[in-house]
């Protein structure tokens, strides 16, 4: 008893289900070989039993008939000459007799077939047995009606020869063919009928078995679940502390995070789930003290990112940041702005240059050594100037790596500035430089478009 007791709960539900599935398996089983056995024996009789003592039937049929039809054909026979029109009736019974006869002998044919199929089909050696006996008895009929068919046909040549002496002796043959002929057709008949009758025995008796057993299952079953609920609830209990019910309430409020509230337990102090709960509930309510200090604080950072957010959008610097893979996740006005200025004459190197679709781009694009730039930031530790010549544009970008708190790099923020004014006063006043020091005083610097300078 130790050992089950100090069981897990599922190990019990899964053995004593298993224990129960078994025995319901057996008894299933036993219920389904049941009934297995008597679709067999209905497929017996279904398949060959009927057919053949259709067949037989037809066969007994048929040659009554026949033998109605010779019996008028031999007394019309008689009387052949009297009249044109019992010559008529005579001839009409006679084609009577060979309809029936080409009936019959298809009949014969088609009954050997299903005896065959049935043999070939045997389920087992008494059933085997049973179907051999009715074929001798066919084959045994069908040698009857060959003698039968082929002395009434001499009697009808002995009737048109006018030979009475031949007729009379034939006529005792058939009598007695005849006889013999209808005595093993009843046979064949009586001996299906009782394979039909043992078969559906038989069926009456296995579908007695599969319902007691159905019923014994049930019970069993019954009184089996029944226990175990008893025993499984008594576990539960035990395992779970407190009713499911209260042990859910308790589960709902810490899921809907409600931690504060008092909790009613039988006994000097809670056990099994609901001791855990309880302590679960302890932790989370100091966790969730903790979490609403880190929210408070982490509200005060995202203000104070708001506000930085706000002051860099509005500054004149032209401030772009980008990610570790060098895509842009940051531009202010000011560098857009720029870069909208910008985008004609860029177009004319980057034809795909579109500055109001630069967020999440790579910068890349504005390097003719992207490498060497990916070298040169990816190891930034400080701050890095460099100048970039694209088509007849000139900007100067200072970089600075940013850092977390917990020195992880997240990015790079960026400085651009367009010099390509600066530069070609720069070298529009080289060039005037230069031509005074050869002695040409003539040089002007143009005004036009330097307005800042």
């Amino acid at each position: 008893m130790s050992i089950i007791k100090n069981l897990k709960t599922r190990t019990k539900i899964l053995a004593t289900s298993a224990c129960l599935i078994i025995f319901m398996l057996a008894s299933s089983g036993y219920a389904i070989y049941a009934m297995h056995k008597i679709g067999s024996e209905l497929e017996s009789i279904v398949g060959h039993d009927i057919p053949i003592t259709r067949a037989i039937s037809m066969i007994t049929e048929y040659q009554l008939e026949q033998a109605i039809h010779l019996e008028r054909s031999l007394r019309y026979g008689v009387i052949l000459q009297s009249s044109v029109a019992t010559r008529k009736k005579y001839e009409y019974e006679i084609k009577a007799f060979e309809r029936l006869d080409k009936n019959i002998t298809e009949e014969i044919i088609s009954s050997e077939e299903k005896i065959t199929i049935a043999i070939q089909m045997a389920r087992n050696a008494e059933e085997l047995n049973q179907f051999e006996q009715l074929e001798k008895s066919l084959q045994q009929v069908e040698h009857e009606y060959a003698g039968f068919v082929t002395n009434t046909k001499q009697a009808f040549v002995a009737i048109e020869r006018g030979n009475y002496n031949k007729i009379e002796q034939l006529i005792e043959q058939i009598t007695s063919e005849e006889e013999n002929l209808t005595l093993e057709l009843k046979q064949m008949l009586a001996s299906i009928s009782e394979f039909t009758l043992q078969a559906s025995q038989k069926v009456a008796d296995y579908e007695k078995t599969a319902i007691q057993t159905l019923i014994m299952t049930l019970i069993i079953a019954a009184v089996a679940g029944l226990a175990i609920s008893i025993l499984l609830s008594r576990s539960i209990l035990v395992q779970l502390g407190a009713e499911p019910l209260q042990v859910q309430e308790i589960a709902e409020k810490i899921a809907g995070g409600e931690f504060e509230f008092d909790i009613v337990h039988a006994g000097s102090k809670p056990g099994g789930v609901l001791a855990s709960m309880i302590a679960m509930r302890d932790n989370l309510l100091l966790r969730s003290k903790a979490d609403n200090l880190a929210k408070q604080e982490a509200l005060r950072n995202a203000t104070v990112n708001v506000r930085v957010k706000t002051a860099l959008d509005n500054v004149k610097t032209n401030v772009m940041m980008v990610d570790l893979d060098l895509n842009i996740i940051y531009m202010n006005d000011s560098v857009q702005a720029m870069m909208k200025e910008a985008e004609p004459g860029l177009k004319q190197v980057l034809p795909s240059f579109d500055a109001d679709s630069l967020m999440g781009t790579n910068i890349d694009n504005f390097h003719k050594n992207p490498a060497h730039q990916r070298s040169m930031l990816g190891g930034l530790k400080s701050t890095y100037e460099s100048k970039i010549e694209v088509g007849e544009f000139t900007f100067t970008v200072v970089a600075n790596p940013v850092f977390s708190n917990d020195g992880e790099r997240l990015g790079t923020v960026l400085e651009w500035q367009n010099q390509t004014a600066e530069i070609a006063v720069e070298n529009e006043i080289s060039e005037i430089v230069s031509a005074a020091a050869a002695g040409d005083f003539s040089q002007r610097i143009e005004m036009e478009g330097k307005d800042g300078f």
